[in-house]
């Protein structure tokens, strides 16, 4: 959907027109845990459940990138310097001013090509900082899916309060970004219900 920023009015994703009068991508998608095809799919199927049309193609307004062990493309590669540097890549695709959000699947997935993993404190700020600068010099969102760990994952059944300790990895995870969403099903019968979520 649409939206206003600074009192201009935002076309809705997918739909910012340019000189050449064709549309550019609004969104990128680093996918760093699945095929690319796979994503594609539900992104589509989405769409379709919305009410969008079968010929309006959501994929086609997207630029995907296949990262970690999906793709050559990692947010750390000082440690082995295998790779490309996947805060490199955003930093020159986010000179195009149509784009809007960039969406990484997920954290744990694109964070080096070696042994280093999000409990590397040092790391973990170095990227997530270069996140956030990137975010902050281009005017974008950038939305980091990551993962809870056990105790997050035993909360949901017991009901508790999600809070920033059942989110696995080191503390700049959740003390970098402006804001933290914790998505956890909804319980119908003692059970995780499939459909629903809830954000807390």
């Amino acid at each position: 959907m649409g939206g206003e920023m600074g009192g201009e009015r935002i076309p809705p994703m997918g739909m910012m027109e340019h000189e050449t009068g064709s549309y550019k991508p609004r969104a990128i998608y680093v996918e760093g845990e699945n095929r690319l095809d796979a994503i594609q799919t539900q992104i589509n199927g989405m769409y379709q459940v919305a009410g969008q049309p079968r010929t309006f193609n959501p994929t086609n307004q997207i630029k995907f990138l296949a990262a970690g062990a999906k793709g050559d493309y990692f947010l750390d590669k000082e440690e082995t310097g295998k790779g490309r540097s996947l805060l490199e890549w955003l930093g020159q695709r986010l000179k195009d001013p149509s784009v809007a959000i960039v969406v990484i699947d997920s954290l744990n997935s694109v964070v080096s090509g070696g042994t280093r993993t999000t409990n590397d404190g040092a790391a973990m700020q170095r990227i997530l900082q270069g996140l956030f600068d990137l975010a902050k010099t281009f005017k974008v969102t950038i939305l980091l899916l990551h993962h809870s760990n056990k105790k997050g994952q035993d909360a949901v059944f017991k009901g508790m309060r999600p809070n920033a300790s059942m989110i696995s990895g080191a503390a700049a995870i959740t003390n970098i970004p402006r804001q933290v969403l914790f998505v956890t099903p909804l319980m119908s019968g003692g059970n995780p219900d499939k459909t629903w979520k809830q954000v807390c």
